[in-house]
């Protein structure tokens, strides 16, 4: 009985320990002064001009605004992609700060009915 008592005892300041060390770093993220890093990334969709207008370029660059938005980023948006193959839609950047991180391509799939088409993303 001794014995299990003890094991509660250690069970319940593991618990306590556990939970102090979430509440001090819910506490540090919330009084940090650098706490909306996320804002200092910026994503760039460059498009190809045809494609620009296109009602399944528009819904999709409408959700990542959503999506950008909802996560604090930037997003700047050109018509200033240029390419030879034509299933490339667009290019996407991704920067912090203005360092470059990733790029992508987005590539139209096939229709998947009344104008609209699947994008992909190619990562080079």
């Amino acid at each position: 009985m001794k014995t299990n008592l003890f094991r509660q005892l250690k069970y319940l300041i593991e618990v306590l320990q556990e939970k102090t060390l979430e509440w001090c770093a819910m506490f540090r993220n919330i009084f940090r002064d650098d706490c909306n890093a996320a804002r200092n990334i910026t994503v760039t969709y460059s498009m190809k001009q045809e494609y620009s207008n296109a009602e399944f370029v528009r819904n999709f660059l409408g959700e990542r605004t959503r999506i950008a938005a909802y996560n604090g980023y930037r997003i700047i948006f050109d018509n200033e992609f240029t390419s030879d193959v034509k299933e490339e839609i667009g290019k996407v950047t991704l920067t912090c700060r203005g360092r470059y991180i990733e790029h992508a391509t987005l590539i139209a799939g096939e229709a998947t009915g009344k104008d609209n088409r699947l994008i992909h993303w190619k990562f080079n």
